[in-house]
């Protein structure tokens, strides 16, 4: 097989592993930009007892996390972190105030790229028009139309 074609192969193989890579929850680290815009739509902003923020939801559907993703693995909350409880008084979503870190029962579905439907009984974050554009299901399932972004630089 010729060299250039295989190379070929490998370029576009490597590109389309970037691609998955990038896509979706993404772990921003510490000096990155934050992907959301408050000026433009408008935010929710979780912070700590010292009035640190520790996340960011915006009318975008863009989230913000200071510290790691824990999915499918609640733990246990303190009296000081901002909790998400279901109509059964359970912990769905969590966000540490010490650290930032986000925890939650369920799983992220995030760059959706479109409004959604919330199941009833969810958390919901809506833009200036009313749109949907995130939400946390009574499960701790998270659906964002934009990217959450992690270990951000907020």
């Amino acid at each position: 097989m010729d060299k250039k074609i295989i190379y070929g192969v490998v370029f576009l193989l490597s590109l389309l592993l970037v691609i998955i890579l990038t896509s979706g929850t993404t772990d921003c680290g510490p000096t990155s930009n934050t992907t959301t815009t408050c000026g433009a739509y408008g935010c929710l902003y979780i912070q700590d007892s010292t009035t640190n923020t520790r996340a960011i939801f915006d009318g975008g559907g863009f989230i913000d996390i200071e510290g790691g993703l824990n999915e499918s693995n609640v733990g246990t909350p303190n009296g000081n972190d901002f909790i998400i409880q279901n109509s059964g008084s359970s912990t769905v979503l969590w966000i540490d105030d010490a650290t930032g870190a986000l925890r939650t029962a369920g799983t992220v579905s995030d760059d959706q790229q479109s409004y959604c439907t919330p199941p009833a009984n969810s958390f919901v974050i809506r833009d200036i028009s009313g749109n949907c554009v995130a939400y946390v299901n009574s499960t701790g399932d998270i659906w964002a139309r934009g990217r959450l972004c992690y270990n951000a630089g907020i």
